[in-house]
């Protein structure tokens, strides 16, 4: 996470919100670490030496899609949060 990435967490989050910041933040880290995880994967798969450890993935686009979910489904991942907690 860079220092741009900061910058647009905090505009969103002044945007969104203290009550949706955590729910988004939860979805950012969760869908960036599925999509690391498969990319890692794939780069262990391929034994190549372009796609390893040295892959470089913009946070950016986890930050918006954590929360855009959470603007469109806040209702059903605050149930979900309540439920599991």
């Amino acid at each position: 996470m860079g220092a741009g990435d900061l910058r647009i967490a905090i505009l969103m989050g002044l945007l969104v919100g203290v009550g949706f910041a955590f729910p988004a933040w939860m979805l950012c880290y969760l869908i960036g670490s599925i999509l690391g995880i498969i990319i890692l994967l794939q780069a262990r798969l391929k034994k190549s030496r372009e796609t390893g450890l040295e892959t470089q993935v913009p946070f950016g686009p986890f930050i918006a899609s954590g929360y855009l979910c959470v603007l469109f489904f806040y209702p059903q991942i605050s149930s979900f949060i309540a439920w599991y907690f």
